[in-house]
């Protein structure tokens, strides 16, 4: 696959907080500057490409396109700025939070918005970006549906 543009987002300060958005996602940094929250996410996307792109890439099943894939780094990366802006911590992502259940939940949600659900491309491209066997993933997924009370 070819490179793909690192993905940008839109600041904007208002008051007192920064507005960040980038095609879907829309999020308000409350006491935040603009250009701390720019400048934080210009380092932390690149983590994340540095983390999951090696596994897209090299999946060699049904796949999603790079601007699917990137929608969902930047899902990742922006959520756990926003969390740590919101707690009022440093803006960085720890390697404990790529593998997070949360984490995991943008992953899967992002791929199910590309690929047919119920197909099982979908969930060996997630397994496959998370790390997991198609079977451990399988399992945290039935698990982590138990817990949040879909099933």
């Amino acid at each position: 696959m070819a490179p793909h543009p690192r993905p940008t987002i839109t600041t904007r300060q208002e008051g007192s907080a920064a507005r960040v958005e980038t095609g879907r996602l829309d999020f308000l940094f409350p006491e935040s500057e603009a250009h701390d929250i720019e400048a934080a996410y210009g380092r932390l996307i690149l983590m994340a490409d540095s983390h999951f792109a090696p596994r897209w890439t090299a999946h060699p099943g049904a796949n999603i396109d790079p601007d699917a894939f990137y929608e969902i780094i930047q899902e990742v990366t922006l959520h756990w700025m926003y969390l740590c802006a919101v707690n009022h911590l440093a803006l960085q992502i720890a390697d404990d939070d790529w593998d997070h259940p949360q984490t995991r939940r943008i992953i899967q949600s992002g791929v199910k918005r590309s690929l047919p659900p119920g197909s099982g491309a979908g969930s060996l491209l997630c397994a496959n970006l998370l790390g997991l066997s198609e079977a451990e993933y399988v399992n945290w997924s039935e698990a982590d549906d138990a817990f949040l009370g879909i099933m």
